[in-house]
This record gives C-alpha cells, structure tokens and sequence, in this order.
C-alpha cells in the first residue's frame, strides 16, 4: 500500500513539475496561497493526471501479481498469487481478482474476513476467481481435482472453485496407491 502511494504522488509531482509554471513551485511566502496557484494550474490537467493514477494501479496489481516478481508487498510476505494450475494467473484472471477486490477491500476490507471462515484460507475475491495465496516457496502437496461450490450473497448466486486433494485408491494386486486425479 506505502510502496503504491509513493509511485503515484511520485507521478503527480511529475505531472506538477512539468505544467505548473516556475515562478509559482519557487515561489516563497504563504503556504495556502502557493497551493491554491498550483491547483488552479493543474486544473485543465485532472483527467490526465487521474488517468495516469488509474493506469499505474492497474499495472500493478494486475501486472505484477501475473508475474513471477509479484508485488512489493508479496515480496516483503513472502508470498505469491497462483491460479489453481499452480502458475501465476493470466492477465484476464488478474484483472478479474482485481475488479473483485477494489470494492471489498475498499469497504474496510470486508472480504478479508471471509480468511478466518474458509477452509483454504482465501479472500472472498480469491474464491470467485479461483486463485490462491501460496508461500513463495510452496510446492503443491500432491494432486487436486477442482470443485465447483455455490454461495447466495444476498440474491445473488456466487458460483467458485476450490480445489481438494485427489482421492486415492488403494490397488489390491499391487498393493500400490494411486491418485484417481487423471480418471475424472
């Protein structure tokens, strides 16, 4: 969140150094009346500016949660976002999380609360997409077959994926088990 909000008040200083005229950045005296020049200097360049914020937002979290390096903060937790194949999601995937997320997480981060009720651990956004949170260093446990769960939220039917190890049978010739995560 820090490292997101740097990367935009780095842009919008961007923005203001090259619009905002040199006598006004430079200029000394009363705080308020320096900040209401600088607005009104900026104003015929609010659409662009928020376009900007809105591009570097949607970059990283979609792109860089696609990619191998992750976010910021996934690298500090040690972390990583996967889809059920154990890749990083593509981009479609990436961004349906991410329009999931924004108005969860904006509301007090409500969909994290689902975390302590599921039994996977997953976000409420994670489930509906099918992505997972992983450690870093994760290796899968062994095989999964996918299951397809239905919730209402309100009277809205929310349909998601979890994944659940794969039966095993017990082969009485062999005496050998096997995963039946193929056989479906």
């Amino acid at each position: 969140m820090l490292s997101q909000f740097a990367l935009v008040l780095t842009v919008l200083f961007a923005i203001q150094y090259f619009v905002v005229p040199r006598e006004i950045l430079t200029s000394t005296g009363d705080r308020a009346h320096k900040q209401n020049q600088i607005n009104e200097a900026m104003k015929p360049y609010r659409r662009q500016s928020l376009t900007a914020v809105g591009v570097i937002i949607l970059a990283y979290h979609v792109l860089l949660r696609t990619s191998r390096a992750g976010t910021l903060g996934y690298r500090i937790a040690g972390i990583r976002l996967i889809s059920e194949f154990g890749q990083p999601p593509d981009l479609r995937l990436a961004g349906r999380r991410f329009l999931l997320a924004v108005p969860f997480c904006g509301c007090f981060a409500l969909t994290y609360l689902t975390c302590r009720t599921n039994n996977h651990k997953q976000a409420a956004h994670d489930q509906w997409v099918g992505t997972w949170m992983v450690r870093s260093n994760a290796e899968p446990a062994g095989p999964a077959v996918v299951e397809y769960h239905q919730k209402l939220l309100g009277t809205f039917i929310l349909r998601y994926k979890a994944l659940a190890p794969a039966p095993i049978e017990v082969s009485p010739e062999a005496g050998v088990m096997a995963s039946t995560a193929g056989s479906r």
